[in-house]
């Protein structure tokens, strides 16, 4: 992630995190002694900071503005709508950067289920990329050890699981694999958590049957 986030500016870098702490006066109201969220949309109220700016669209490029505004609205990955475990086509900069954004918009009582679930996001990304590389290497190399037992079409690709783990073994540490094998456990038994408490207060509010 630290080799990523050169592709960003700092100027980037620093927009994304004021416009996230900018935000917090839409995104939150006091309510006696305590701060609470009014909006299920922060990282909307981020890029509405944004846009509220006329000198934001002149000093910011298409492209960096498209990197800005992505790294915020995906920085969330669950929402009213369902969850976005693992969002695609984002370029390895923006993608860097919404690892910073979903910690920055964690809630005290989250960082550490957020932090998991953003390593683990990042490892996955990480040990995807490696794979796929390697798979377009042999492909494109004429790699016999693994393509012998490979089979294609025009348009498919067929290759058997144990080819396919076998290059994975090949690029992906063992070291990466134990870490995230530890942060599936956890994440999973969160989930699972969660899945049990919406479960629960489902069931609460049914109404209740009369018989007579």
């Amino acid at each position: 992630m630290k080799r990523d986030l050169i592709s960003v500016s700092a100027h980037e870098i620093a927009t994304i995190i004021l416009s996230i702490e900018a935000s917090k006066v839409m995104a939150f109201g006091k309510e006696g002694d305590r701060w609470v969220r009014k909006s299920n949309f922060p990282q909307l109220c981020a890029r509405s900071i944004l846009h509220s700016i006329p000198e934001y669209a002149e000093e910011f490029s298409w492209n960096q503005r498209d990197t800005i505004r992505r790294s915020i609205i995906y920085g969330s990955r669950k929402s009213v709508y369902g969850p976005v475990k693992f969002a695609v086509d984002l370029s390895d900069g923006c993608r860097a950067a919404r690892q910073w954004v979903e910690v920055l918009m964690a809630s005290p009582h989250e960082l550490e289920a957020v932090t998991d679930d953003v390593e683990l996001f990042g490892l996955v990304c990480q040990s995807h990329q490696a794979w796929s590389t390697a798979l377009m290497d042999a492909v494109m190399m004429g790699n016999q050890q693994f393509l012998g037992a490979c089979y294609a079409t025009q348009q498919l690709f067929f290759a058997p699981l144990g080819k396919v783990l076998q290059l994975f073994r090949a690029v992906v540490k063992p070291e990466i694999v134990a870490r995230m094998k530890q942060l599936v456990a956890a994440v999973s038994a969160r989930q699972r958590l969660v899945g049990v408490g919406a479960s629960s207060s489902s069931e609460e509010i049914q109404p209740s049957h009369r018989t007579g």
